[in-house]
């Protein structure tokens, strides 16, 4: 794992918060808690979300027609009501190793934005979850849900930051999936820590080498990166140093690209092609 911290807050989360703790006015923003609506399941966490994901799961998104079915939906709230006291706060001796605790914290992420999702459905795109007041972009999703995890209340902005506080590695970011059309594909099985280098390897290499998510444009002589580089700019760039791959976000991408492909894109880019990252694309995914 990198020895880099993530330090760019894209939606300004940290300091909201503490602006609403001091000020006392969450409810003015509309900040409401999921409340658990089921009894916990009695099968293994991993186990029942693997089994949920195998069928919800198709090209990287979530089926959301069939998870808002009773039976399916019923599932997720009977797994969300498991991870809401199980964890390593709550059961520290089922959690002994930095993998186990991670691969936690990427699996909870994930299911609790399809939790968030559903408490909603039918939506458009996450934003359309909002607050009273929306002080910033995407709140009422990322900051204003409060959601139940291993025995407190979180919100998934504040969980996404906590986990790269706590392992600065770049590759959870394709490990996590905030349901948006440009994040990178939802993976169709839990992380388990037992393999979790090779999962969150794969899912970086799976990402990047899909279809048109690194392209080429020979009429603009440009190529287009993820626009979730936009979000967080010069922070791959960053790892990629720390490993040696180069300087730039750029050299971050090509290396999970194939060789040959990554030689061929460095060659155009050395040759004066320019880069482009378009916005980000926060329509559901998979709907």
């Amino acid at each position: 794992m990198s020895s880099r911290k993530t330090r760019r807050w894209v939606l300004g989360g940290g300091v909201v918060s503490l602006g609403l703790s001091v000020l006392g006015v969450r409810s003015a923003f509309g900040v409401r808690r999921l409340h658990v609506q089921a009894t916990a399941t009695r099968e293994d966490i991993d186990t029942e979300f693997a089994s949920l994901l195998s069928v919800l799961v198709h090209r990287g998104a979530v089926r959301w027609e069939v998870a808002a079915s009773p039976v399916y939906r019923s599932r997720i709230e009977a797994l969300y009501a498991a991870y809401a006291e199980t964890g390593p706060l709550t059961n520290p001796e089922r959690f002994t190793t930095e993998h186990s605790r991670l691969a936690f914290g990427i699996n909870a992420y994930n299911l609790l934005v399809v939790v968030a999702v559903l408490r909603h459905w039918p939506i458009g795109k996450v934003g359309d979850v909002r607050g009273t007041i929306e002080p910033r972009a995407l709140f009422g999703f990322f900051y204003g849900l409060r959601l139940r995890l291993d025995g407190r209340w979180v919100h998934l902005y504040g969980h996404e930051r906590g986990l790269f506080a706590k392992w600065p590695d770049t590759r959870i970011h394709a490990a996590i999936n905030c349901a948006s059309a440009s994040c990178p594909p939802l993976v169709p099985r839990p992380f388990v820590p037992e393999n979790l280098d090779q999962q969150l390897d794969a899912a970086c290499a799976d990402w990047l080498r899909g279809d048109g998510v690194v392209r080429k444009d020979t009429t603009s002589r440009s190529l287009t990166l993820p626009p979730l580089l936009g979000l967080y700019p010069g922070e791959f760039g960053a790892e990629a140093s720390d490993h040696g791959w180069g300087q730039s976000d750029f050299d971050w991408v090509l290396h999970w690209l194939e060789p040959g492909r990554a030689s061929a894109l460095r060659a155009l880019r050395e040759s004066g092609w320019s880069l482009t990252i378009p916005p980000y694309d926060w329509a559901l995914s998979g709907s």
